[in-house]
């Protein structure tokens, strides 16, 4: 079957399983050719999915022969219909490397910000703070997404810049959203017990109304990248749950993580304090909060499709769903093409229009319900729909 899995206890953290074979990783880390850090978040895990989705190819097993250290007897295999994919797709992007467009917008957006925020220190009032969440928002969605995906070369630092955690930001979504999405796994499903987003899901009283709340809770979604991130790190557990364990070979990059939240502290919140504008500041962690977890929501499929699939391929198309098209996708990034980069990760946003068409047309013919919707309003009536549905109280038969 090919899913992902975390290696047992019996492998230490410094190991890397790829389909049978083990490597030493801890040694062949600095010879990465993506940086250290990436391949260090998968000491102790399988690396079979993560590695065919960021190339697209066969693993190089022959040169990494001096980090062979073993082998396991239950491999993960590489998913065929994604390699299928993976040979259209590149034909028809190459790489998938940003486009000049692509890098403007990024430098624009992080300069923009810098910008504001320096005029906050003379004078800051609402239309400022609320800007500068917006832009916060805006370089998560189109410069550090990019950027730790490997999509951008540059860039992944400015996930700590504006307020979380480079390591924890890609221990959620690299090694496990991107890996398990939708499954018992994937932290981006969990919301026990404030939302019910499953059949599975424990039932309370109160998610009768999370279709009502559910608003409510994202402007305050800001404040979990904020604070959350840095005792994360701090503590060495990610979501505080042993099956989410961090990697040791990250422990490298942790204090720079601390010293970033630090940082943003001082900048958006002891700066703002003795200013007498601690108020505005929250504006700015409200509205990018909000923005953020308004359109994170909306590629959640929430429809009736049965998206618990037994290959790699199936679940990633089957538990995403798309909204819009090219114009939305230049403004938040890609992220409404859900399916496409949950499939081709490390493709730059800038290409996701143009392989749109040869994924879905690949993925039907697969047999496999490829959900796009028209418009955000659409999309949202959906997604209310959904929480609706898992907010009644379960049969006594489920």
């Amino acid at each position: 079957m090919c899913v992902a899995k975390k290696i047992g206890p019996a492998i230490g953290s410094e190991m890397v399983a790829v389909e049978d074979k083990v490597y030493d990783v801890s040694k062949f880390r600095s010879a990465h050719p993506g940086g250290p850090m990436f391949v260090s978040m998968f000491g102790g895990r399988d690396a079979t999915l993560a590695f065919q989705t960021y190339h697209g190819r066969p693993f190089p097993h022959d040169k990494m022969k001096e980090y062979l250290v073993g082998s396991v007897d239950d491999p993960v295999a590489p998913d065929p219909d994604l390699a299928e994919l993976q040979v259209k797709v590149r034909a028809a992007v190459g790489a998938g490397r940003p486009s000049l467009a692509q890098k403007i917008k990024a430098v624009t957006l992080v300069v923009s910000a810098v910008l504001l925020e320096l005029s906050c220190l003379w004078s800051r009032n609402w239309l400022k703070s609320c800007v500068l969440g917006l832009l916060f928002a805006l370089i998560g969605l189109n410069v550090q997404h990019d950027s730790n995906h490997g999509a951008m070369r540059y860039g992944g630092w400015t996930q700590s810049w504006i307020g979380g955690s480079q390591l924890m930001w890609i221990q959620e979504h690299v090694v496990l959203h991107h890996l398990h999405t939708g499954t018992a796994m994937d932290p981006d499903a969990q919301g026990v017990p404030v939302l019910r987003l499953n059949a599975d899901d424990p039932w309370f009283p109160w998610v009768r109304f999370q279709h009502w709340y559910i608003l409510i809770l994202e402007m305050g979604y800001g404040a979990i990248p904020l604070f959350g991130s840095f005792f994360e790190v701090l503590a060495w557990q990610h979501k505080l749950q042993k099956k989410y364990q961090l990697s040791e070979l990250a422990k490298p990059w942790r204090l720079q993580n601390l010293a970033m939240s630090l940082l943003f502290y001082a900048r958006l919140i002891v700066i703002p304090y003795f200013q007498g504008e601690l108020r505005k500041a929250i504006a700015t962690f409200a509205v990018g909060g909000f923005y953020l977890a308004f359109f994170f929501f909306l590629s959640h499929n929430f429809t009736e499709a049965d998206f618990t699939q037994n290959t790699f391929f199936k679940q990633q198309v089957a538990a995403s769903s798309n909204v819009g098209g090219s114009w939305l996708s230049w403004i938040n990034g890609g992220l409404n093409y859900q399916i496409e980069h949950h499939l081709f990760p490390r493709i730059a946003h800038s290409h996701y229009p143009t392989i749109a068409p040869i994924v879905k047309s690949f993925v039907t013919a697969k047999g496999v319900p490829y959900v796009h919707f028209p418009t955000v309003s659409a999309n949202l009536k959906s997604v209310f729909a959904g929480l609706e549905k898992f907010g009644l109280p379960p049969k006594k038969d489920d």
